[in-house]
């Protein structure tokens, strides 16, 4: 932080957030899954990945899936400070590398339908005295196999 001696105790880094677009009211939420801070277990796993304790990674859907891919490299800047906590000198300086960009074929417009529909389908049985707990419906193209929506309910905030 520059001026650090004018603002002691007061500290700022930069952070990466994912950030998810909603263009026409859906969530696909089952289908993005979601992130989280990094726990004992994931420390201690033994898949050969390693990580920083204030990392947050993916815990669910696409987030778990393709984790390693959406990541990057964190880097490292080592620096020596005076007693004011002012930078002296730089000794190590090894950039980040950020993490690759994830297109998938949701078709926004359609995947608000399908998650308005089932929410209502849902209701609906209920409302008749069916049991409707729960549900699920998936979109595909037949000619390419490409999944257009998937929709779970109930769902939960991102």
């Amino acid at each position: 932080m520059e001026q650090s001696d004018l603002y002691p105790g007061i500290g700022a880094e930069p952070v990466s957030i994912r950030y998810y677009p909603s263009y026409s009211g859906e969530k696909a939420t089952h289908v993005l899954g979601y992130i989280g801070p990094i726990t004992e277990a994931d420390l201690n796993n033994e898949d050969g990945k390693r990580y920083y304790r204030n990392e947050f990674i993916g815990k669910a859907g696409v987030e778990f899936v393709y984790d390693s891919y959406l990541r990057g490299t964190a880097g490292v800047k080592t620096v020596i400070v005076d007693r004011k906590e002012s930078v002296t000198q730089e000794s190590r300086n090894i950039p980040s590398i950020p993490g690759n960009h994830l297109v998938l074929n949701l078709n926004a417009k359609l995947q608000a339908a399908v998650e308005l529909e089932l929410k209502n389908s849902i209701a609906r049985a209920r409302g008749l005295g069916y049991r409707g707990d729960s549900g699920a419906a998936i979109v595909m193209d037949v000619k390419t196999g490409h999944v257009l929506a998937m929709a779970s309910f109930p769902d939960y905030d991102l």
